[in-house]
């Protein structure tokens, strides 16, 4: 009796289901893949590209600190009052690599007439904003964080810079989707980094942006239209 041999199909179950499956993880990709940034708590969209935040925020406010006078920053600024957190001294100095200008914001404290690391500064606004930025640089080590605040205090979101990146300008922009509800930021170095500081930009109106969490449902939405084109090649 002879025993008859069966060759898989490229269009079995199996090899079916890993093509569908290889679809869909396109798909996901895909639609993460068009985010500009990462949604650090819920009604918060953060963006590390400048560009992107620009688009999103018409004609913002901004502070590049090159009309200050060189020392400590409080209320210099018209509508901002800076104050001094995690034993920092927020200030005015020059730098040679600032990212407008010359002048940079540092925090770093002084110590036995020399400056340490590590330093912060809460920097409030006379009004709610629905958004804000600012530049970075020489970020090197974990533990260096922004804080968006709300009125009564509340952390809307807390994001992490990008370390290690010496010598090099990086951009963290944040919209809230729930409108201007940003009271103030808190900027805080760790103990053994020096981060400079530079265009700080804000808008109280900002154009609607979709979280990264709704975007993805609309992948998912479309999941449905990928079967159906893979089943009828099928």
């Amino acid at each position: 009796m002879s025993q008859r041999i069966v060759f898989p199909s490229v269009f079995s179950p199996d090899r079916l289901h890993l093509r569908l499956g290889r679809r869909l993880l396109v798909v996901c990709c895909a639609v993460w893949g068009v985010v500009s940034g990462h949604t650090a708590d819920a009604g918060i969209v953060t963006f590390t590209d400048a560009a992107s935040w620009n688009a999103a925020v018409p004609a913002p406010s901004s502070v590049d600190f090159d009309s200050l006078a060189h020392g400590s920053l409080s209320n210099q600024v018209a509508g901002l009052t800076f104050s001094a957190i995690n034993s920092g001294n927020p200030r005015v100095s020059s730098a040679v690599s600032a990212q407008s200008g010359l002048n940079v914001m540092e925090v770093n404290p002084k110590v036995a007439g020399d400056f340490d690391g590590g330093g912060g500064v809460q920097i409030d606004f006379a009004a709610p904003q629905a958004a804000v930025a600012i530049s970075y640089l020489d970020s090197e080590f974990a533990g260096n964080t922004i804080t968006l605040l709300d009125s009564m205090n509340g952390v809307l979101a807390t994001y992490e810079l990008q370390y290690p990146h010496p010598n090099e300008w990086l951009f963290a922009g944040f919209v809230s989707t729930s409108g201007a509800n940003i009271a103030a930021i808190q900027i805080t170095v760790a103990g053994s980094d020096y981060v400079a500081f530079d265009d700080l930009l804000y808008g109280a109106e900002a154009n609607p942006v979709p979280e990264p969490s709704s975007v993805l449902v609309l992948g998912l939405i479309a999941m449905p239209l990928v079967l159906r084109r893979t089943l009828r090649r099928a």
